[in-house]
């Protein structure tokens, strides 16, 4: 069961000999040294920093109608799942509401 996630993303870690070196000479200079080798990352300190400040300035608001669609489908299916549940089968939770509810307010 993995309802602490919204979702699920499957990450494919393909072999390069070169990219694997370079991955790990970085990740054992972190180890050793406490700090990148090399700080000329993907991205700039200061840009991230004001990427992230000018998020939190973001309230994203999903709409009455749709707010009220997601509870009924809810209730929905936590009534279809009464007295059935088998093991292994899918079930919704609050967790799955309030995924919901992130999901459609993030699509605004």
């Amino acid at each position: 069961m993995l309802s602490r996630f919204d979702l699920i993303f499957i990450l494919l870690d393909e072999s390069d000999k070169d990219k694997d070196l370079q991955l790990a000479r970085h990740i054992g200079s972190v180890h050793r040294y406490k700090r990148a080798a090399n700080e000329g990352g993907l991205f700039n300190p200061n840009f991230l920093r004001a990427y992230v400040s000018l998020s939190k300035s973001f309230n994203p608001v999903i709409s009455g109608e749709l707010h009220s669609i997601l509870i009924s489908k809810y209730i929905e299916k936590r009534q279809e799942q009464v007295g059935v549940l088998k093991e292994g089968d899918k079930y919704i939770t609050t967790r799955s509401l309030l995924a919901l509810i992130r999901l459609c307010q993030a699509r605004v």
